[in-house]
Formats: structure tokens, C-alpha cells, sequence
């Protein structure tokens, strides 16, 4: 179900042209004038040949190697970026999940250095696992989708060419649990169409500051520098100025016309943006859509952050991680119960959280607790995330549910019966994990612990937490910790 919280957040420093997704450090008369004149190259037909859009030509950047193809849908070659972890050279055996980056408009190749540099440095810090990263070509003013006259079939290129091929040259894991799309602002709206429209492809899809997300495309943000005539240009470029066209290939359509795929998948669906960014009206009127087709997803607004992807990754937090752990362990694993948001009982002091999550912490958020892996395999991985930074947290399992929930520091507990402590860990950038990769898996511990677990059986698990600020939810209820949400899992 969705989770719609608000964070606080750098503000961007820099001045951004929303239309282009190009970060200017200007005024924004010198980005209005920048437009003019790129409108002006254009209209004069010196804009790029379609082969040079095509092709951009390489980007130099650490570990980032520039590839292309022979198109049969475009008739053209075809380039595309690859970043890759040192790991896939040290370890030729392994294969890697992947995840797609769909560029915002203006330049196909601009942000390939910094986010590349981003997942680079996620990877060396333990943030997330080590995966591909895949950064497409889908033209300065593409929209990701394929231009209603055939001249630009850049969707099919994607979908049909580059996915196959990656998955054959590259040593992915080639299932859609996976595999995750991602972008930003043009990219971002992008991801979410994407997504909606092939949940059977990709198992999460991502959508950071995206826009447009309008119904009539040429009623735009007010706050957007793209020149009216530049913005009918590219209406009659890629939808042949056709409201009901373009309106079918918007991701508020792909969602309501997929609903009963996405909702089988279990596509899991981010949407970000910041409250500075005049994206933020249209991304509300989604969140707002997708809550009333009941697609579970989770929407943030971080604080104080303009249209600028790295500002508003980086305003995300641990928040950001949990998504990707939580992307890349596959179908969720369990059934969630006992949720902080007043539907399983009122927390301890009225601290109410979004639903999906263990009641409110200190950090104005409620912890989540989610799973991954095989039970029948003893593989299963927990993911607590939404906790203070650095937060001592237990793992338990219990045999029953309570029929009534326990006041449990500053939480719930629902998980009753015989309870285990199976792990204690201690949480970086507010996510906690287990069981690691030297831990013993869930069945073993448990056994070891004295509770086995029959084949046939069912247990119930939770996480506590942390949480020792002294003004938050004060004693008698507190006691300087909280809970997760719970999670039921069958063990065949």
C-alpha cells in the first residue's frame, strides 16, 4: 500500500532548467535565453541529424564503457553506455542484477558521469549490491516512447533490442525480479510508463522527479522554461499532436489499462520528488491516482530540493537503499501484517505512521520490515529500513500472532507464541539486514536456537529497534525503542 511521507533535504544549490535536465549555475533569464537560442538551432534546422541522435558518441567516465548496435527497428547503429563494478571483472562467474537509467531531456549523455559515479560509489560503500547500470539513448526530447509517425521508435529499441542484447553480451541475472527501471525528470516519467506497461519485464521501476505527467501536454508546469513553441514541437514530434496519443502513453493510462499485471507482478513502484520542484503538482495527482487504483507504492517529497536528481537522491537517505535491497530480493517474500498506522491498534503516544510500516519513529518515519528470498532454500533476507542511522535492532520470530497487539516501547508487537531473538545487527544509514552471508540461514538459527521449524509450519517475525530520543513518545511508553511492521512466512 502506499507510503506518502515528507523529508527533509538539501536544498539544490544550483539554478536547473526543468525542461532540459541540465543544471545551469545562472540566472534564470540566461537559462530562459539558452532555450531560446537551442529553439532557434532548430526551427533553423541546425538541430543534430537523426543518425548523430542516434549515436552520441562515447562518454569517457571510470568503468563506464560506450557500446552500439545495428538497429533493425531504427535502420540506424544504436549507442548505448554500460557501467559495471570492479567485482565483474574479479569474479567472471558471477552474474549481476541490472538496472536501467533513463536520462532526462535536453542531453542523452550529461548525467551518465555523476550517476554513474553515484551507484560507483554506492556499490564500495555496502550501500547496495553490486549491479549493472545501464544508461540508454533515448534521444534529447525522446519521452521514451515511440513517435506516433514510426520515425522514432525509441520504446521498441529499448524493450525489443538493447534488453535482450545486454542480457546476451553481459553476465545479468536476465529475470525481471532483476531487473529495475529508473529516471530522472523525462526518465522519470519514463520508468513509471515503462514500468506499467511491461511489469512482466522489470521488477521495480522508479520515477525521481518526473514529468511530464500532465494529461494535455501542452499545458505544462507554469514554472517550466521550455518556450511554448520548443514545447509544440516536441508535442508534434513524438505524438503527431495528438492529445488522445499522447494521453494513451502516459504512465496514469499505463497504470489504470495494466492494473491487473502490475498488481500480479508485484511491480514495486517508487515516486520521489522534491517540494521545490514544479514537477511536485503532477506528481501528487499521481500518487493520488495510483492510491485509488490500489497499486502499492511508496511517494516521497524530500524537502527543499529543486529539480536535481543527485540533490533529491541524496535527500532520500537510507530511505533510497531500502528501495534498491528491497527491488533486488525479488518478489516480496510473506504476507505484511501488523501495520503502525492505526489499522492493527492505536500506537503507544498517538505516533501514527504511513501505512506498510511500524509505528513513527523519531525520524518522523515508521520502520518497514520486508523479505526476500526462498523460504524452501532457507534464503530468506530481511530488510528493516526507515530507522534512526545507526539503530541496534533484533530480529524475532514468534510461533503465533496475538490476538491483540502488545504495546511494545514506542511500537507494536503482533508476533507472539514461542519467541526467538534469531539476530542482532546494527543498522547503516537506517537499514538493517539479516542474516548476512556468514550467518546461518533463518531455519538454521532457529533450530539452533531450540525452536525448529517443521516443514508445514508458519512463523511470524518482527524487528525492534533503537530509538533512545528522550523527547520522542517519553516513558512510560517509550523505553528508548520501537518495532517494524511484521511479516508471516509459510516454511514448506
Amino acid at each position: 500500500m502506499p507510503a506518502r511521507m515528507v523529508l527533509t533535504g538539501p536544498s539544490a544549490p544550483l539554478c536547473r532548467n526543468l525542461q532540459h535536465g541540465t543544471v545551469f549555475d545562472l540566472t534564470m533569464r540566461l537559462s530562459s535565453f539558452l532555450s531560446a537560442v537551442r529553439l532557434a538551432a532548430a526551427l533553423l534546422g541546425l538541430s543534430l541529424t537523426a543518425e548523430a541522435q542516434w549515436d552520441t558518441g562515447p562518454v569517457v567516465a571510470p568503468r563506464v564503457e560506450y557500446r552500439t548496435f545495428a538497429s533493425t527497428a531504427a535502420s540506424a547503429t544504436v549507442s548505448y553506455h554500460i557501467w559495471t563494478p570492479p567485482v565483474y571483472d574479479t569474479d567472471p562467474t558471477r552474474r549481476f542484477p541490472v538496472l536501467y537509467w533513463l536520462h532526462g531531456s535536453g542531453s542523452s549523455t550529461d548525467g551518465i558521469t555523476p550517476v554513474s559515479n553515484w551507484f560507483s560509489t554506492a556499490v564500495a560503500q555496502g550501500r547496495i549490491p553490486p549491479l549493472l547500470v545501464v544508461f540508454p539513448n533515448g534521444w534529447p526530447y525522446g519521452m521514451w516512447t515511440d513517435a506516433k509517425d514510426g520515425s522514432r521508435p525509441i520504446e521498441t529499441v529499448l524493450m525489443q533490442e538493447l534488453l535482450p542484447l545486454v542480457d546476451a553480451s553481459f553476465r545479468t541475472i536476465p529475470t525481471r525480479s532483476a531487473r529495475i527501471v529508473e529516471g530522472f525528470s523525462m526518465g522519470g516519467m519514463g520508468a513509471g510508463r515503462l514500468g506499467f506497461k511491461h511489469p512482466q519485464v522489470f521488477g521495480a521501476a522508479s520515477m525521481l522527479g518526473a514529468g511530464p505527467l500532465q494529461l494535455d501536454f501542452m499545458q505544462g508546469p507554469i514554472c517550466s522554461l521550455a518556450p511554448d513553441a520548443l514545447r509544440a514541437q516536441i508535442y508534434q514530434d513524438v505524438w503527431g499532436s495528438d492529445p488522445a496519443y499522447y494521453l494513451a502513453n502516459t504512465p496514469w493510462t499505463q497504470a489504470q489499462q495494466n492494473l491487473g499485471a502490475i498488481l500480479s507482478s508485484g511491480l514495486r513502484v517508487r515516486q520521489a520528488v522534491g517540494t521545490a520542484d514544479c514537477m511536485i503538482g503532477n506528481n501528487d495527482l499521481l500518487d493520488a491516482h495510483m492510491t485509488l487504483l490500489g497499486i502499492p507504492h511508496d511517494y516521497w517529497t524530500v524537502s527543499g530540493v529543486r529539480h536535481d536528481a543527485l540533490a533529491l537522491l541524496q535527500g532520500l537517505g537510507g530511505i533510497n537503499w531500502a528501495f534498491y535491497l528491497e527491488a533486488l530480493s525479488g518478489a516480496p517474500t510473506g504476507t505484511a501484517f501488523c501495520f503502525g498506522d492505526g489499522s492493527a491498534a492505536t500506537c503507544p503516544c498517538g505516533n501514527s505512521a504511513a501505512l506498510g510500516r511500524g509505528c513513527r519513529n523519531s525520524t518522523g518515519l515508521g520502520a518497514r520490515l520486508s523479505a526476500g528470498g526462498d523460504p524452501a532454500a532457507d534464503n530468506v533476507v530481511f530488510v528493516s529500513s526507515g530507522e534512526l542511522t545507526n539503530s541496534l535492532t533484533i530480529f524475532l520470530q514468534g510461533s503465533s500472532v496475538l490476538t491483540t497487539p502488545a504495546v511494545f516501547g514506542d511500537g507494536l508487537r503482533c508476533a507472539g507464541g514461542e519467541l526467538k531473538r534469531l539476530y542482532v545487527k546494527s543498522a547503516v544509514g537506517g537499514i538493517a539486514t539479516a542474516p548476512a552471508a556468514a550467518d546461518p540461514g533463518i531455519r538454521v538459527q532457529s533450530a539452533n536456537l531450540g525452536a525448529p521449524i517443521a516443514p508445514g509450519s508458519t512463523r511470524h517475525y518482527q524487528a525492534y529497534y533503537r530509538d533512545p530520543n528522550p523527547s520522542f513518545c517519553p516513558s512510560p511508553q517509550g523505553n528508548a525503542f520501537n518495532s517494524t511492521n511484521g511479516v508471516t512466512i509459510f516454511w514448506p
